[in-house]
């Protein structure tokens, strides 16, 4: 129950992603024919990029697996061969598509056109869902029975509601991505490309969390200096750093062994302390400083390998660590060591020069983001905090600058900004900087109204599911219908869900 409720939330994101032109509203009224095709072939342009080949294979596959007919894929030489056509237009938008059909000596072909190559891809997965297939973000649904191969009259264009348009799965508990592996991320990349989704979204917790014990520092970005990060992107200098295991997760999760797990489940885990393969062996904190920068450096190889994959097929990538920012207690031993006001921009600036750089020669990323504390939801910010957030904004803008800015700063929260003005960091903020929130009380609350009288890029993380309620249905189908309605009326451009389970 739990799964399927779920798969329709992430199946709803389609219904918000992308308006429907005026010409398939009529022609879902309208009779329509629709003509019996024989095997025919899938066209693509001379001088197409890998993508829109991959896109004329997944259409091949997909037919193939509706209806039992495999078509064959060639590069287009005339009008009178190919059944499908695979085009990339520059005069449509880069993230929008077209469906029209057409007669050519009395048969019925189907133009499947896009602004760019993804949006080509977009459009071959429109198809394949008006042939019954359904997406979903842990897998595809395709019809039982075969079905014949059918092309309705269609005439239909559609542009994204939002630019950027995904999900943020929430490190921090064994239920969501701490046990993703690398074909785990493929994965759920390529469901979320099918899906029109081109987003993803990571938050890194803090040594100390708002929380009566620690739960960070996390592993997804490293923090510290520059002559700590060698030329391949590796660091020799780091700081403990852990992902959820078995071993011990402190939201409210004891020690367990795998073998212990009820019904047999054990026997799908092949040691009795598991976790990512990112903290494997190092648990449930790596000892020594070789050991800690191993974690990182894993992370590192990790990240690499998902970020650039997901590239391939025009994902964004946003993430990074809150503020103001808490320093792990190796990296202020070191800071001091060196004669270092750890309190000072000039060391703030420093750091995020570090971390930046170790970015740029390790992974691809898009957005750099300052997530501020889930304190300032309930509590609310402290001057001091607000001055701190604000110093670490600076000082990441100047060591960006150093850097020639290999990609921008973004702000997100459970909350826009301070109880005082949630649009403060507006004034703080580059012009190219990304404002992102999530919805307070666990998404009970509608978004927050302030973004709408921001000037900028505006992103928004509603709840697909509260993190307090993981084991028990969560019908957010409406609420999420709801925020998306607001993120419009708003000006926002980016729409994300936050989760945590997979199915």
């Amino acid at each position: 129950m739990n799964q399927l409720i779920i798969g329709y939330i992430f199946f709803f994101i389609l219904g918000i992603s992308f308006e429907v032109s005026s010409q398939e509203k009529i022609a879902r009224t309208a009779n329509v024919s629709s003509e019996m095709i024989d095997l025919k072939t899938i066209l693509y342009q001379a001088n197409s990029d890998p993508l829109v080949i991959f896109a004329a294979r997944d259409l091949q596959r997909y037919i193939f697996l509706v209806t039992g007919e495999l078509l064959s894929i060639k590069e287009k030489t005339s009008d009178k061969e190919g059944i499908f056509k695979l085009v990339v237009d520059p005069s449509l938008k880069p993230q929008s598509y077209r469906l029209k059909s057409y007669r050519y000596e009395n048969e019925i072909h189907l133009e499947i056109s896009g602004g760019s190559s993804i949006a080509v891809y977009y459009g071959i997965c429109d198809f394949v869902e008006r042939m019954g297939v359904r997406f979903q973000i842990e897998g595809d649904i395709i019809p039982d029975e075969k079905r014949e191969l059918t092309i309705s009259d269609l005439d239909v264009t559609k542009e994204p509601l939002f630019i950027n348009r995904g999900l943020n799965p929430y490190h921090d508990f064994s239920e969501g991505p701490d046990w993703w592996e690398v074909d785990d991320y493929k994965v759920y990349f390529m469901q979320m490309v099918k899906m029109r989704m081109n987003t993803i979204v990571l938050h890194t917790y803090p040594p100390k969390g708002v929380f009566s014990w620690d739960y960070g520092p996390e592993p997804q970005f490293w923090l510290g200096l520059p002559q700590d990060v060698n030329e391949d992107g590796s660091v020799k200098h780091s700081y403990p750093s852990r992902m959820a295991s078995t071993d011990a997760t402190p939201w409210g999760y004891n020690k367990v062994k795998t073998s212990d797990f009820a019904a047999g489940a054990g026997l799908l885990f092949p040691e009795d302390e598991f976790s990512s393969s990112i903290v494997k062996g190092h648990l449930p904190w790596p000892k020594t400083p070789d050991d800690c920068n191993k974690v990182f450096n894993r992370a590192g190889t990790f990240y690499n390998d998902v970020f650039s994959f997901g590239k391939r097929f025009g994902m964004v990538f946003a993430g990074g660590t809150e503020v103001p920012t808490v320093l792990p207690p190796k990296l202020k031993e070191r800071v001091i060591s060196l004669g270092m006001d750890p309190d000072s921009p000039e060391t703030m600036e420093k750091i995020f020069e570090g971390t930046f750089s170790r970015i740029q020669k390790t992974h691809p990323l898009d957005y750099y983001m300052f997530w501020t504390s889930e304190k300032w939801t309930g509590a609310g910010a402290s001057k001091d905090e607000f001055a701190g957030t604000v110093r670490d904004i600076k000082a990441a803008e100047r060591a960006l600058t150093k850097l020639e800015n290999p990609f921008k700063l973004a702000t997100s929260g459970w909350v826009l900004g301070p109880q005082w003005d949630r649009g403060a960091l507006d004034k703080e903020l580059p012009d190219d900087a990304v404002m992102a929130t999530l919805s307070r009380a666990m998404g009970w609350t509608p978004l927050e109204p302030s973004l709408a009288g921001l000037n900028r890029s505006k992103w928004v993380l509603p709840w697909a599911e509260d993190d307090a309620a993981m084991i028990q249905p969560q019908l957010w189908v409406g609420r999420t219908r709801r925020d998306a309605a607001d993120a419009l009326k708003y000006g926002c451009d980016g729409f994300f869900l936050i989760h945590w389970r997979t199915k």
